[in-house]
């Protein structure tokens, strides 16, 4: 048994291929070779959705929803060239929701991209994980990925690991984006999951991926996005009222926008923009015995 493609690492007794996507406007495309037959263990991350903008009635923008996570192990291959994608995520949105992450597809699976934050009162879009809703409606988006326990096994259902937003209120507040090991609890980002034990700390955010963005606050204080990657927002950021972009690779959602202050570096929109949804990933990691 041998295989080739995307940048090959070790990590202890595995050997670990990982494809990561390069931009936030367009998919990454590439192929996992196999010579022989054996099994691997795969993850599938989509990408996160991006943060809502600030609108004009003082409308602060919902953080972006994670990427579904689907993690399957022992899949058998044999010989043939797999083909995989790399969902990108978004841009810095002025004005207006967050985009959508897309999906990422390897060996028959596919991790949902995240849902957009929403802004001028509106609800967050559904996805792997839920965009957090604009302040004024407090209804949060949904989850297509289920829920993780906390704490057992990390292999998922079909659909993957995902969960709903968190709600926006009338004061002002947005939702933050749920994230793969948690919901979205009012303005604060879902938690990420830790895929260290799987795969090492080496790739996302010291091995977590999949948190959600933060929710806007009208001249308030930042929300933290969840763990693995997801940008803060607000007017104490260090882009005054943009949110923040989602680190690269993790399936994290963007920040949304605080509401009031314009974007850094200047004033191309009077309100700030929601911050980009951060590409996904694919990893695939076997026994480098086998």
């Amino acid at each position: 048994f041998s295989a080739s493609g995307g940048t090959k690492i070790t990590n202890g007794l595995y050997t670990i291929h990982h494809f990561p996507c390069p931009s936030r406007t367009a998919d990454a495309t590439a192929n996992f070779i196999v010579t022989g037959s054996g099994t691997v263990d795969v993850c599938v991350i989509g990408a996160g959705g991006g943060g809502g903008s600030g609108m004009p009635g003082a409308y602060s923008g919902g953080g972006g929803g994670a990427g579904g996570v689907v993690i399957k192990f022992n899949q058998p291959v044999t010989t043939q060239s797999y083909p995989i994608v790399t969902g990108h995520g978004s841009v810095r949105k002025t004005p207006g929701g967050g985009e959508d992450g897309e999906d990422s597809t390897a060996l028959g699976f596919t991790g949902r991209g995240g849902g957009g934050g929403a802004t001028g009162g509106a609800v967050g879009t559904d996805g792997g994980s839920g965009g957090g809703p604009s302040h004024a409606n407090g209804t949060a988006s949904t989850g297509y990925g289920v829920p993780y326990p906390g704490s057992g096994p990390l292999e998922s259902p079909p659909l993957g690991w995902g969960n709903d937003s968190g709600s926006g209120a009338s004061s002002y507040q947005g939702g933050g984006g749920g994230g793969a090991g948690a919901t979205g609890s009012g303005r604060n980002g879902g938690n990420g999951l830790d895929l260290s034990p799987l795969f090492g700390s080496s790739l996302g955010v010291s091995g977590t991926f999949a948190g959600g963005g933060g929710a806007g606050f009208y001249d308030g204080s930042s929300a933290p996005g969840g763990s693995g990657g997801a940008g803060p927002s607000g007017n104490n950021s260090p882009n005054q009222g943009d949110g923040i972009d989602a680190t690269l690779n993790t399936g994290s959602g963007g920040g949304g926008a605080d509401g009031q202050n314009p974007g850094n570096p200047g004033p191309d929109y009077p309100y700030g923009g929601g911050g980009g949804g951060a590409p996904g990933i694919v990893i695939i990691r076997y026994l480098t015995s086998q």
